[in-house]
């Protein structure tokens, strides 16, 4: 469901970067984190934030913001995967900026990434350094990645993402058939693993963007470790796998949703 107030008049002009964050029942942390989107030195842009169906104030804090750059859309809990597939659908601009909810993007990240894409039109995939701040214990860690324009053989080692830092073109989401809707976690590894074969990468030598880690979040539970190693590893798996009729995923088809 749309909100109320996404129907209000929205800039006609297409803009250059539609910034798409999901959000569940993180009520507490919409108005700095929608606010460091709309505080961007990119002028031209748009933000399209999900309720995820979240059972506290989230979706009355982010209709709170009257804001004709945010639209804001709701529906009952699908999960990440699904909101996100949702929300680049709806996105109008032709890069794509992912923002974790409840995390910042420093102002200068979206214009600093675009005018990166711009300039080379080679490049479809564009992160940046980022802190990583623990919201339990107050430290911070900032990650400093490096990454090769050819960057399918270190994506098979390792992430040097932590996804929401990461823009993108559309025209190479669409490309790849986007993220996939089996992928409950590693999503991301997944789908930069299929970028990898069509597109160069780089990351931005610049700390552009703070992530927060929550009380309940991966790192925290072995439990969810232990999935999200199991996605990634398939993912690999499917990379590996992989063919002149796709990967073992693409071969499964609509048999894909009903594994794990």
């Amino acid at each position: 469901m749309v909100s109320r107030h996404d129907r209000e008049s929205r800039p006609s002009e297409r803009p250059l970067v539609s910034a798409v964050t999901v959000f569940y029942n993180r009520g507490s942390l919409v108005d700095e984190s929608i606010g460091s989107l709309l505080r961007q030195t990119c002028s031209n842009l748009e933000v399209i934030a999900v309720d995820d169906g979240s059972s506290d104030d989230t979706r009355r804090r982010l209709e709170a913001i009257m804001d004709r750059r945010l639209r804001v859309v709701s529906h009952p809990n699908q999960g990440f995967t699904s909101s996100m597939r949702q929300a680049i659908a709806l996105a109008r601009g032709p890069l794509v900026a992912v923002h974790g909810a409840g995390d910042i993007s420093l102002p200068e990240r979206l214009r600093r990434q675009a005018d990166l894409m711009q300039a080379d039109t080679e490049l479809g995939v564009v992160g940046c350094h980022f802190e990583n701040r623990d919201e339990t214990t107050g430290k911070t860690e900032t990650f400093t990645p490096q990454l090769r324009r050819d960057a399918h053989a270190e994506l098979v080692r390792q992430n040097p993402f932590s996804h929401g830092e990461v823009m993108f073109r559309r025209s190479v989401y669409d490309a790849v058939g986007g993220y996939r809707p089996f992928f409950m976690m590693a999503q991301d590894r997944d789908l930069w693993l299929r970028m990898s074969h069509r597109t160069a990468f780089a990351i931005l030598p610049e700390t552009l963007y703070i992530r927060r880690q929550l009380a309940g979040g991966i790192r925290r539970s072995n439990l969810l470790r232990a999935r999200q190693m199991l996605y990634s590893e398939f993912a690999m798996h499917c990379d590996a796998a992989r063919g002149p009729a796709g990967d073992p995923l693409d071969r499964l088809g609509n048999a894909a949703a009903l594994v794990f």
